[in-house]
């Protein structure tokens, strides 16, 4: 294990590592999605922000699809990336546990999960299903809950989106 790649390997710089996984990502002009928005328009009030902005919690009743929440990032994830892949750790699933990871436009509303709407997919915890686009779920994979990391993959080349659970690759 002495080899002097394995070396480089741990040594590499975060913004090192980035710029190898995404080569074709100009920084300067389309930054990545590092940290979630609180500004008014995309962040709907009764989510909050702590962490320097990488937690969200939720502050309101979650009774009814009236009661739904979302949040953007603080930078759309460039088309340039190719394939993108971000994951979301839940800490606490609330008394419901409704709640979706997944991606948007940015007309989506703040008020809405992701997949319901034109322009957004979605992997929702309460049933486990997939939403694209609709307010019709697919049957996608398991529940999600806390302690759970769900992750969300892009594939711009290909126009496809999967999702994992715990690491493991739900389709």
């Amino acid at each position: 294990m002495d080899d002097e790649s394995t070396k480089n390997t741990f040594s590499t710089t975060q913004p090192d590592r980035i710029k190898q996984l995404y080569p074709m990502v100009d920084e300067c002009e389309t930054p990545l999605p590092r940290q979630w928005s609180s500004k008014k328009n995309e962040k709907c009030p009764s989510l909050g922000l702590s962490n320097n902005d990488l937690r969200v919690f939720y502050k309101g009743t979650g009774k009814d699809v009236k009661d739904a929440a979302s949040i953007r990032t603080t930078h759309s994830i460039p088309v340039t990336c190719g394939i993108y892949y971000f994951e979301v750790k839940v800490i606490t699933k609330g008394r419901e546990g409704y709640m979706g990871v997944g991606v948007t436009a940015v007309q989506k509303m703040e008020n809405r999960l992701p997949g319901w709407d034109k322009n957004s997919f979605g992997y929702h915890g309460d049933d486990g299903n997939s939403f694209c686009s609709s307010g019709q779920g697919q049957p996608y994979g398991p529940t999600f809950s806390t302690g759970d990391v769900i992750g969300c993959c892009v594939n711009f080349i290909d126009n496809t989106c999967f999702y994992t659970l715990n690491g493991d690759n739900l389709g």
